[in-house]
């Protein structure tokens, strides 16, 4: 629902009512003064009137049965639209959609400054939980809403928002979409996370795409549309319930190596960067680091990862290593690999 639009469709409607009883108006004492009157004279009256002003009156109309009748009618009807005009600015300037708009144009300043960011579109239950879990892992996010309702108190919060529709390729430019990491297509709707999934790889054939999919028949779909990932919540949700029962030690296990608080261990990535000389496990020294260990490594341009991978491995650039880590440990590791990028899963 586009409010501030709303609002200037009915200011325009009201100034071309005022107008048109300004015509009427001015042709009225035309009449009563028997075409004698000139125009400027009639309009005169007609503004006078319409404004309740109450000026000398340069046309008489005592004289004509219906004269006075009709000047109360245009008083009244000019202070009941004067009123309603008067109205409608207000709620256009002070109730902040005038505001809105100069606080979009600020948030898309501030865009233009952001790199590796992700774009969320779609502010409901999964958004709200991925736009939470990237903050807390200290991610820079854009959230794409169309409804205002949804996301006035996000955007309250001083949080990055763009008001418009995922789909829009004007919107997903502002989103900075071409210097982004990754976006986030999880809306409620399939068929909009589709249209989302189809613009944003037409617009960067690079770009991560994680879509959400409530109907498992559109799967393929999502794919073939150019989603990296396609994730089902209802299929997750039913996976997570089935652990909670039968393995609840392993799930808070799980919780605890992914969660983006506090000071325990979690997972995270390091992707190699480029030595001069070759660089092996070994030569990272785990044994240094008492809270590390190297679950596994992937291969640059490959998917499959390589588990409890051997002290001799030799490292590539671009292979991405993970590890249970402590973060104060994952930075010193960061930087043993020659300044290599720090991701967290």
């Amino acid at each position: 629902m586009n409010i501030a639009g709303n609002e200037t469709k009915r200011l325009i409607q009201t100034v071309v009512a005022f107008f048109t009883l300004l015509c009427v108006g001015t042709l009225g004492f035309k009449m009563f003064s028997e075409g004698e009157s000139p125009w400027m004279d009639c309009l005169y009256m007609t503004v006078i009137t319409l404004t309740t002003i109450g000026y000398e009156e340069v046309i008489d109309v005592s004289h004509h049965p219906f004269g006075r009748a009709f000047t109360m009618f245009i008083a009244i009807s000019g202070i009941g639209m004067l009123t309603y005009m008067l109205s409608l600015l207000t709620a256009f300037v002070v109730e902040g959609h005038l505001k809105k708009n100069l606080v979009q144009k600020k948030i898309v300043r501030m865009i233009a400054r952001m790199e590796n960011h992700f774009i969320v579109c779609g502010y409901g239950r999964v958004g709200g939980t991925i736009i939470e879990d990237l903050d807390a892992l200290g991610h820079e996010v854009v959230l794409i809403d169309p409804n205002e309702e949804c996301v006035e108190n996000f955007l309250n919060k001083g949080r990055t928002v763009l008001i418009g529709d995922g789909a829009d390729d004007a919107i997903l430019e502002k989103a900075g979409l071409m210097r982004a990491a990754g976006l986030f297509a999880v809306t409620g709707d399939d068929h909009e996370n589709l249209v989302i999934t189809l613009s944003a790889r037409l617009l960067n054939p690079n770009l991560r795409i994680v879509a959400r999919c409530e109907d498992n028949s559109n799967l393929k779909k999502m794919k073939r549309a150019g989603a990296t990932m396609v994730a089902s919540p209802a299929y997750i949700g039913g996976i997570r319930m089935t652990n909670e029962m039968v393995k609840p030690v392993l799930t808070s296990f799980v919780d605890q190596l992914f969660s983006g608080q506090g000071e325990a261990e979690r997972v995270s990535s390091i992707t190699v960067g480029s030595f001069e000389s070759s660089l092996s496990v070994s030569d990272l020294e785990l044994r240094n680091f008492p809270s590390t260990l190297l679950l596994a490594i992937q291969r640059h341009g490959e998917k499959e990862l390589t588990y409890n991978p051997p002290r001799d491995t030799v490292l590539q650039e671009g292979d991405v290593l993970i590890f249970m880590t402590h973060k104060d440990e994952v930075q010193i590791l960061n930087r043993r690999l020659n300044g290599s990028e720090l991701s967290s899963i």
